[in-house]
């Protein structure tokens, strides 16, 4: 098993002010899966709902809800070069990301990603484990994301969530956040500057904005995880499992990496999408 730093693992800034503004420099993405997981498990059976707190109830996506849902990672692969495997009624297989709805969001947001990591290091500060799990919930409480085609808002807050879980953050989140000129929905799905209120709708998107485009590229590079492009590519442009590019990463400072914890801590953090006005 590769082994990487702590300090390497969290994504260093592109060097590109404006893609900056939609990188957490403290964020775990997909390309660091050991020991060499190549592609995300995705579910839609509640019991995979891992990282939803025990006070949130969650619900299943119909048969339609799920065909939009699938479309939408097809387009995400598009994008990414991501492979996603859909592991709906294998209990036997991990499952990175759940897909549901819960109506416990009591109108405060469209939807939301619940992000846990958990990882495992030496007594050098190397990485030697490292799994992850998002949940991402629609909310019930507002109709019109019941339905999940493109150009709805329910598949523009799916893939606002998908964003999340691939490791981009709201381009208005400090403290760097997309220069207010940019913050629309042609630069970026990760926008908080529209409404999807039925009453004052100010759009809705289908695709990733460019500035999207061009973070995910620099995390993933196109040819999805542990691929020859992106952070999982060694200075000679080899796929190594956790690895890390450091021709790439000269572009700029790298990020900070938490503090020091036992092996085995579980961290996590929740992204939510618009307040519901």
């Amino acid at each position: 098993m590769s082994l990487t730093s702590l300090s390497q693992l969290y994504s260093p800034m592109s060097g590109n002010p404006n893609v900056d503004g939609l990188l957490w420099a403290n964020q775990v993405s997909y390309n660091y899966l050991l020991p060499s997981q190549n592609f995300i498990n995705y579910s839609f059976d509640s019991s995979a709902a891992a990282a939803v707190p025990g006070s949130v109830g969650v619900g299943e996506m119909d048969a339609g809800q799920q065909a939009g849902t699938i479309q939408m990672l097809n387009y995400v692969s598009s994008v990414t070069g991501i492979v996603f495997k859909n592991t709906t009624g294998d209990a036997n297989a991990p499952v990175n990301l759940f897909f549901g709805y819960s109506g416990d969001f009591n109108g405060g947001w469209y939807g939301v990603d619940y992000n846990n990591i958990a990882y495992g290091q030496d007594a050098g500060g190397n990485l030697t484990s490292l799994a992850i799990h998002d949940s991402i919930l629609l909310s019930n409480d507002y109709d019109p994301l019941s339905s999940i085609t493109p150009g709805s808002p329910g598949y523009d807050v799916l893939l606002h969530e998908i964003g999340h879980a691939l490791g981009l953050k709201n381009a208005d989140d400090g403290p760097n956040p997309v220069p207010a000129g940019l913050d629309n929905l042609t630069s970026t799905i990760m926008t908080n500057a529209v409404s999807l209120d039925p009453g004052n709708p100010s759009g809705t998107s289908a695709h990733f904005g460019t500035l999207d485009i061009q973070a995910l590229n620099w995390l993933y590079g196109g040819d999805g995880l542990l691929g020859k492009y992106g952070l999982t590519a060694d200075a000679n442009g080899n796929p190594v499992a956790g690895g890390f590019n450091p021709a790439i990463a000269s572009a700029g400072a790298a990020g900070s990496s938490p503090a020091a914890t036992a092996a085995g801590a579980v961290f996590g953090k929740q992204n939510t999408l618009f307040a519901v006005s």
